[in-house]
C-alpha cells in the first residue's frame, strides 16, 4: 500500500507532487516543528514576573556592579525590570547545574555549606550576597564553590 500526501499540511504540500511531476504549491513559510515548544515553555517562563516588589533597604551582590545610580534606586525601591525567556531558560539551566554539583560535594563528604550568606555593610549601604557552595578541599581549608 502506498500513502500519498494529501497537500494540506506544510510538511504534505512540500512533499506533495502534481500531475507533470513538479512539487505542489510550496507554503511561503513553514514553522520549524518545534516552535510550539520554545513558545509555550517562554510564556510559562514569563507570565508570573512581577513588576513590583515591597521596597528593600540592602542591595544584591549581583546588583553591585551596576554602574546607574537610577537603577539601582529603583531596585530599591521594589520596582522589578522584566527578565526575557532567554536569560530565564538561561538561569533556570544554571540553577539545574549548580544542584547537581552542590548534591557531588555532599555526596563526596566535602560540602561545609550549601548557600553560604555574605554581608558587607558600610554606614547606610547594606550589600547581601550568597554563593553555591562551601567546599572543603583536600588540604581541609574552606574554598567558596561558585558554580557557573
Amino acid at each position: 500500500m502506498r500513502v500519498r500526501p494529501s497537500g494540506e499540511s506544510g510538511t504534505g504540500g512540500l512533499l506533495a507532487v502534481n500531475r507533470r511531476g513538479t512539487p505542489a504549491r510550496v507554503p511561503k513559510q513553514v514553522s520549524a516543528p518545534g516552535d510550539w515548544v520554545v513558545e509555550l515553555i517562554d510564556h510559562e517562563h514569563t507570565r508570573y514576573q512581577r513588576l513590583w516588589e515591597e521596597p528593600r533597604r540592602h542591595f544584591r551582590g549581583s546588583e553591585v556592579g551596576d554602574p546607574c545610580a537610577r537603577s539601582l534606586t529603583l531596585l530599591a525601591m521594589g520596582h522589578a525590570t522584566p527578565v526575557d525567556a532567554r536569560r530565564q531558560r538561561i538561569f533556570a539551566t544554571g540553577k539545574a547545574l549548580e544542584l547537581v554539583n552542590v548534591g557531588a560535594f555532599r555526596a563526596a563528604d566535602r560540602l561545609v555549606e550549601d548557600q553560604p550568606e555574605f554581608i558587607y555593610e558600610e554606614g547606610d549601604l547594606r550589600i547581601v550576597s550568597h554563593g553555591d557552595a562551601l567546599v572543603r578541599g583536600p588540604n581541609d581549608r574552606t574554598t567558596l564553590g561558585e558554580i557557573k
